[in-house]
Protein backbone atom coordinates (compact mmCIF):
# COMPACT_ATOMS: atom_id res chain seq x y z
CA UNK A 1 0.00 0.00 0.00
CA UNK A 2 1.33 3.43 -0.93
CA UNK A 3 1.61 6.28 1.53
CA UNK A 4 -0.34 9.15 -0.01
CA UNK A 5 0.20 11.63 2.78
CA UNK A 6 1.55 14.92 1.53
CA UNK A 7 3.70 17.33 3.53
CA UNK A 8 1.81 20.55 4.33
CA UNK A 9 3.27 23.31 6.48
CA UNK A 10 4.40 21.79 9.75
CA UNK A 11 2.75 18.40 9.28
CA UNK A 12 1.16 15.92 6.95
CA UNK A 13 -2.36 15.71 5.60
CA UNK A 14 -3.86 13.34 3.09
CA UNK A 15 -4.05 14.79 -0.39
CA UNK A 16 -3.23 18.45 0.36
CA UNK A 17 -0.39 20.43 -1.20
CA UNK A 18 1.64 23.28 0.30
CA UNK A 19 0.17 26.69 -0.41
CA UNK A 20 -3.38 25.36 -0.69
CA UNK A 21 -3.24 24.34 -4.33
CA UNK A 22 -2.22 25.93 -7.60
CA UNK A 23 -2.67 29.67 -7.27
CA UNK A 24 -1.91 29.44 -3.54
CA UNK A 25 1.77 30.27 -3.88
CA UNK A 26 2.80 27.57 -6.36
CA UNK A 27 4.27 28.11 -9.82
CA UNK A 28 3.95 25.47 -12.53
CA UNK A 29 6.86 25.02 -14.93
CA UNK A 30 6.67 22.78 -18.00
CA UNK A 31 10.01 21.20 -18.87
CA UNK A 32 10.90 19.44 -22.07
CA UNK A 33 11.91 15.83 -21.92
CA UNK A 34 15.66 15.25 -21.61
CA UNK A 35 18.05 12.62 -20.33
CA UNK A 36 19.10 13.54 -17.74
CA UNK A 37 16.11 15.63 -16.74
CA UNK A 38 17.38 18.77 -14.96
CA UNK A 39 15.06 21.02 -12.96
CA UNK A 40 15.82 24.66 -12.15
CA UNK A 41 14.24 24.78 -8.69
CA UNK A 42 14.33 28.59 -8.66
CA UNK A 43 11.82 28.69 -11.55
CA UNK A 44 8.84 27.33 -9.61
CA UNK A 45 7.45 24.51 -7.50
CA UNK A 46 5.62 22.12 -9.85
CA UNK A 47 7.66 20.72 -12.73
CA UNK A 48 5.91 18.74 -15.46
CA UNK A 49 7.38 16.61 -18.21
CA UNK A 50 6.07 13.91 -20.50
CA UNK A 51 8.26 10.83 -20.54
CA UNK A 52 9.11 9.61 -24.03
CA UNK A 53 11.84 7.24 -22.87
CA UNK A 54 13.49 6.20 -19.63
CA UNK A 55 15.51 8.96 -17.96
CA UNK A 56 17.55 9.99 -14.95
CA UNK A 57 16.19 12.77 -12.74
CA UNK A 58 19.31 14.90 -12.27
CA UNK A 59 20.43 17.27 -9.52
CA UNK A 60 18.00 20.22 -9.31
CA UNK A 61 19.74 23.54 -9.91
CA UNK A 62 19.33 26.56 -7.61
CA UNK A 63 17.57 25.04 -4.59
CA UNK A 64 16.18 28.42 -3.52
CA UNK A 65 12.75 26.93 -2.87
CA UNK A 66 12.20 24.52 -0.01
CA UNK A 67 9.95 22.03 -1.83
CA UNK A 68 9.17 20.85 -5.34
CA UNK A 69 6.62 18.61 -6.96
CA UNK A 70 7.64 16.61 -10.02
CA UNK A 71 4.70 15.64 -12.25
CA UNK A 72 5.66 12.83 -14.64
CA UNK A 73 3.29 11.91 -17.48
CA UNK A 74 3.66 8.62 -19.33
CA UNK A 75 3.86 9.51 -23.04
CA UNK A 76 3.62 7.31 -26.12
CA UNK A 77 2.89 3.70 -25.20
CA UNK A 78 3.88 4.34 -21.55
CA UNK A 79 6.01 2.10 -19.39
CA UNK A 80 8.96 4.49 -19.13
CA UNK A 81 11.01 4.30 -15.93
CA UNK A 82 13.14 6.89 -14.19
CA UNK A 83 16.18 6.62 -11.98
CA UNK A 84 17.17 9.20 -9.41
CA UNK A 85 20.41 11.06 -8.78
CA UNK A 86 21.88 10.38 -5.32
CA UNK A 87 20.73 13.82 -4.04
CA UNK A 88 17.18 12.42 -3.92
CA UNK A 89 16.69 10.53 -0.66
CA UNK A 90 14.04 7.92 0.07
CA UNK A 91 13.10 6.13 3.29
CA UNK A 92 11.39 2.99 4.62
CA UNK A 93 7.89 4.50 4.52
CA UNK A 94 8.49 6.20 1.13
CA UNK A 95 10.86 4.03 -0.91
CA UNK A 96 11.98 4.79 -4.45
CA UNK A 97 8.73 5.21 -6.38
CA UNK A 98 7.44 2.78 -8.97
CA UNK A 99 5.70 4.93 -11.56
CA UNK A 100 2.40 4.26 -13.29
CA UNK A 101 3.00 2.50 -16.60
CA UNK A 102 -0.13 3.20 -18.66
CA UNK A 103 0.09 5.87 -21.36
CA UNK A 104 -1.32 9.21 -20.23
CA UNK A 105 -1.11 8.46 -16.49
CA UNK A 106 0.27 11.25 -14.28
CA UNK A 107 2.31 10.71 -11.12
CA UNK A 108 3.13 13.42 -8.57
CA UNK A 109 6.27 13.21 -6.43
CA UNK A 110 7.00 15.77 -3.73
CA UNK A 111 10.42 16.59 -2.28
CA UNK A 112 11.59 18.91 0.51
CA UNK A 113 15.07 20.39 0.30
CA UNK A 114 17.24 19.49 3.30
CA UNK A 115 19.88 22.22 3.58
CA UNK A 116 21.70 20.32 6.34
CA UNK A 117 22.54 17.44 3.98
CA UNK A 118 22.10 19.21 0.60
CA UNK A 119 19.59 16.54 -0.41
CA UNK A 120 15.99 16.42 -1.63
CA UNK A 121 13.96 14.24 0.76
CA UNK A 122 10.96 12.38 -0.70
CA UNK A 123 7.89 13.27 1.37
CA UNK A 124 4.81 12.62 -0.74
CA UNK A 125 3.38 10.78 -3.71
CA UNK A 126 0.20 10.34 -5.70
CA UNK A 127 -0.01 7.91 -8.63
CA UNK A 128 -2.16 7.11 -11.62
CA UNK A 129 -4.06 10.32 -12.30
CA UNK A 130 -5.78 10.43 -15.68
Amino acid sequence: MRNENIYHGGGYSSGSWPGGGVGGGMTEVPIGFANPLIIDASAGNIFTTTLTAGTVIGVPLNPTVKWIIIRLIQGGAGGFAVTWNAVFKFCDSLPIPVLSVAAGKRDYLQFIYNSLTSTWDFVGEAYGHV
